[in-house]
């Protein structure tokens, strides 16, 4: 019998904070999300949605899924040399146990 969910979760520019015990849940042990979304500690206004609410504060993807393993993150905001790297974006990627 197979066991019911998935291995992977992708979810990419979007936040609705209700449905991540849903995600957690649809994924299979060992199963893995990756998950990417603006952040509120931006560097160009124009990317993203202009309410907040739609943002996360920093470190929140990763409050988000405690209950999983992380295995990659990266949250860059204004933190250094605004002019490199990634930035406006939190990316996580985490597994179930």
């Amino acid at each position: 019998m197979l066991e019911e969910g998935f291995d992977v979760v992708i979810v990419s520019r979007f936040l609705l904070r209700d449905i991540m015990p849903s995600l957690i849940l649809a994924l299979r042990p060992g199963g893995l999300i990756f998950y990417q979304t603006f952040v509120q500690d931006k560097v160009l206004s124009e990317e993203g949605p202009k309410n907040n609410h739609f943002r996360l504060h920093p470190n929140e993807l990763i409050k988000l899924f405690l209950g999983l393993t992380l295995r990659y993150y990266r949250e860059e905001g204004i933190q250094g040399d605004i002019e490199k790297g990634l930035r406006n974006e939190a990316k996580l990627v985490a597994q179930k146990n």
